[in-house]
């Protein structure tokens, strides 16, 4: 599964690579863009241990996620760091656990995008 953020890399690959852009700075954007995705790919996974949800974040995460699907990319990430910030969770954190709720669309730009053109959520 891709993050959000190696998501977001690789539409930006796509969109450089079919822009009509100066060779010469495409050249520069796709190369600094390939060399961040290979950077995210080769990084070290070390999964940390995640502390327990307890019902009443999961009740919080509801609330606040419910019926907001991202706008954009920059809207994902702040409806997650906002979150983040209220339950005292890192953003993967939130971001995992939305997915597991079902409310992936709010934390995930490419998941609304999909929800919006197939109807689903």
């Amino acid at each position: 599964m891709s993050s959000p953020s190696e998501t977001a890399k690789r539409a930006a690959l796509h969109f450089v690579h079919s822009s009509d852009m100066p060779s010469e700075h495409k050249a520069v954007i796709l190369e600094v863009l390939s060399e961040s995705l290979r950077q995210d790919r080769s990084a070290p996974q070390t999964p940390q241990e995640e502390r327990a949800w307890n019902e009443v974040e999961e009740t919080s995460m509801r609330d606040f996620l419910s019926n907001k699907p991202a706008l954009g990319w920059q809207h994902a990430d702040e409806l997650v760091v906002a979150l983040a910030s209220r339950l005292q969770r890192t953003p993967s954190e939130i971001r995992r656990k939305a997915v597991e709720l079902g409310l992936g669309v709010s934390v995930d730009y490419g998941l609304a995008r999909w929800a919006a053109r197939t109807g689903k959520s």
